[in-house]
């Protein structure tokens, strides 16, 4: 259990030394018409399509900016 705590930890000051500008988040859809979805966003300047998973590390700092209220993400059409 404290090795899981000191990952969790550590992974929590990689998410926030990851500092990027993150904006313009919106929900997509993928064009196949199935309920999966990605976050498309401006990262650095740079629309970039961003997968639901917790080990990428711009996902990661969305939800961090998100739960924070820091962020905000638009539902999809």
């Amino acid at each position: 259990m404290a090795v899981q705590h000191l990952y969790n930890l550590q992974e929590q000051q990689q998410v926030q030394n990851y500092l990027k500008e993150i904006k313009n988040c919106k929900y997509m859809k993928f064009p196949d018409g199935s309920d999966k979805k990605y976050i498309q966003a401006t990262i650095d300047g740079v629309v970039s399509s961003v997968p639901i998973n917790v080990m990428n590390m711009d996902y990661a700092q969305i939800k961090r900016q998100v739960d924070a209220g820091e962020l905000t993400i638009e539902d999809a059409d």
